[in-house]
């Protein structure tokens, strides 16, 4: 999912777009068991500057909120929460269709938004660029082939997916590494912003993204954006969308003994680093990285604070940060 940020604000020139906020609505739907048009409507008026499509746009300001035939590739751009929080291929595509159809209804539409979450689905659990290229001509008859460079040339139609989505996740497939896949996928002409946020999930998932970009834009985002972007991956066995934050041990593993230790009792009268993590799972993978840095620092130091990190009653607690973020 950050890929598809990432992909959304270099294709808008460095702020992101619709591409973004309505992602975002998508993965808050699917989290919490909201209706993915209640999301949609809620973020896209919480955030309404973002250069929206005309049809949402108007959609928006309907009593109904009913489906407009949209046909774009804007559920395509949207739709990569589906592919990281299905447990199952079949899982996925029924998500893609319930967060998309409610705005494109469009059968273009709603294939562009399965193949982009196939893609995606496909590549977290280790596809490699070929076999997913044959499963997206075999399963929704794409043509693959046809040479990126010719795209160049030509606007891509906005309300033609059959042509769009395919050659965005394309950009993915023969790139190679992130960066080169986000950088093809918006060299295209037409709507930048939304091959990036095709390609970007895809790119994400088949190579990963570089550490650094992952803290800065993450670290750029609206305060809601950026809770949202970590409830996401916790739970999922990415489990941070930052790479170097990811705990060593398996998300899966780390969880059942996490919740072993459970409840994490706070101390009487004193606030310590207990309370943040046990507050539950998305806050223990949150706080754990700087709290492992913070206690490896205290016990370097020797620090003898009977309620501090080397208190009995807590030891099980500070060797789980400790082996999950070893530094």
């Amino acid at each position: 999912m950050l890929g598809a940020i990432i992909g959304d604000l270099t294709g808008a020139g460095g702020d992101f777009t619709d591409e973004s906020v309505l992602t975002m609505a998508v993965a808050d739907a699917l989290l919490h068991g909201h209706h993915p048009r209640k999301a949609l409507f809620l973020w896209g008026t919480r955030h309404p500057k973002c250069a929206y499509d005309p049809a949402f746009a108007s959609w928006l300001d309907t009593w109904e909120l009913s489906p407009y035939g949209g046909c774009g590739c804007g559920a395509a751009a949207r739709v990569s929460p589906a592919a990281l929080l299905a447990a199952s291929l079949d899982e996925a595509l029924w998500f893609a269709v319930k967060v998309s159809q409610v705005t494109h209804d469009h059968p273009g539409a709603i294939k562009g938004a399965k193949a982009t979450a196939h893609a995606i689905f496909l590549a977290r659990f280790g596809a490699d660029a070929q076999e997913i290229r044959a499963t997206l001509e075999r399963t929704y008859g794409y043509d693959m082939d046809r040479p990126l460079g010719a795209m160049r040339h030509r606007p891509l139609p906005h309300e033609g997916p059959d042509e769009a989505v395919p050659n965005a996740i394309a950009c993915a497939l023969e790139a190679g590494s992130f960066e080169a896949a986000i950088a093809s996928a918006v060299s295209l002409d037409g709507d930048k912003d939304a091959f990036g946020a095709i390609a970007g999930p895809v790119a994400e998932a088949l190579y990963g993204i570089p550490d650094g970009l992952a803290r800065r834009v993450v670290a750029g985002l609206p305060e809601d954006m950026r809770e949202t972007l970590q409830k996401l991956y916790a739970h999922t066995e990415y489990a941070n969308p930052v790479p170097g934050l990811r705990p060593a041990i398996p998300a899966g593993q780390l969880r059942r003994r996490y919740e072993a230790l459970l409840p994490i009792v706070e101390l009487p009268g004193k606030r310590t680093f207990r309370i943040r993590l046990g507050q539950g799972w998305e806050s223990f993978l949150y706080h754990g990285p700087a709290t492992a840095a913070w206690l490896r620092e205290r016990l370097a130091q020797g620090d003898a604070d009977p309620q501090e990190p080397a208190a009995a009653d807590c030891r099980d607690l500070v060797a789980l940060v400790l082996e999950a973020w070893p530094g």
